[in-house]
Formats: C-alpha cells, structure tokens, sequence
C-alpha cells in the first residue's frame, strides 16, 4: 500500500462525515475544527493558549464548573465562544491549568515548542534528544522499534563563513591559482 493510498483511508471519516455537523459545514464551522465552543482553542491573559476538547457531556459538565460559566453545549455556538473567551481572558494559561487539574474536561495548556520538550510525558518517554550543535534538543526517531530501533539523525553544527569556500570553488572547476587571486582580491 503506498503512502498516499494509506492517507487517503486515514481519513475516511472526514469523507463520510460532510453531510453531518460534525464535519459537512465550510471551514471553522464544524463540531470538530474550530466550529464548537467545547472544541477549540482560547488565549489567556499572558497571550498563551488552553485547548478545549469538552466533546462528551461528562466532559463539558467538568469544563462548566472549571470556567465558573452556566452555559448548555448546544447554545448558540457563537455566543457561547465569545462569552468562554472572554472567562479565558481573566487568567494566564497556567492559572487555567492548575483550575482544570483536578477535573476530567479534557483541557490542556498548548505549550511553546520549549516546553513541549520539558513536559513529563515527553521527558518520560524520551521524546526529545540534545542536538550538541544547537542551543535546543531536537525529536527522537519514532516509533521506537525492538529489532530497530531507530536513532535520530543530529544535524551537523552550520559552517563557519568560508570553511567550505576552498572545496565549492574547487568543485566548480576553479584552478588554485585562480581561487588565490580571489582571495587576494
């Protein structure tokens, strides 16, 4: 089965989905892009964001008493967004995470890529490995095989100005007399 083939199947559901309101309407407008207020993403206070993924009625009922908001999941999406946004607006992001800690309403603080490394899931599963060429830690080869495991590729540290010069002029067919004349010049 080719690459192209295997996606397609993948996502089936979004092609059997387009005539219901989980995926039929235009874009954002959806249960499951952007369209519902249970399902979503929202900035907090500090500019950071939560995402929201309340679908189930147990969940959403959690993510009710979390906000502090009297709202039923099938009210006018539109309103129901603005007036979640706004509740989202008076915390910063890690206030709201340690508001849902405790409760099953499937909302999670969306991390920046450095924090994402630091996270115990990733830490746990060693996820991430440092590059000792760069200022940051890069993903690890996945998924993790027995027999073959797999290692991920370190890319080099970039060059230096000039380090290759002598090599690229060499290859493009410049004689060592010329390439000095160059460099005198």
């Amino acid at each position: 089965m080719s690459m192209v083939e295997g996606s397609a199947y993948l996502s089936s559901f979004l092609f059997r989905g387009r005539d219901n309101p989980i995926w039929g309407n235009p874009r954002g407008a959806n249960v499951l892009d952007t369209g519902a207020p249970f399902y979503d993403t929202f900035k907090t206070s500090d500019g950071k964001y939560i995402a929201v993924g309340s679908l189930e009625p147990q969940f959403f009922e959690a993510f009710k008493r979390g906000l502090g908001l009297d709202i039923d999941q099938f009210d006018d999406f539109a309103t129901a967004k603005d007036r979640i946004s706004l509740r989202f607006e008076t915390r910063t992001r890690d206030e709201w995470v340690k508001i849902f800690e405790g409760l099953d309403a499937c909302v999670t603080p969306v991390l920046e890529l450095d924090e994402a490394i630091e996270d115990g899931h990733n830490v746990f599963r060693k996820a991430f490995v440092k590059s000792p060429h760069r200022n940051h830690a890069e993903p690890e080869a996945a998924p993790k095989l027995s027999r073959t495991p797999g290692k991920a590729e370190i890319v080099k540290a970039d060059p230096k100005a000039g380090e290759h010069t002598l090599d690229v002029l060499l290859e493009y067919g410049f004689s060592h007399g010329e390439i000095q004349k160059l460099i005198e010049t």
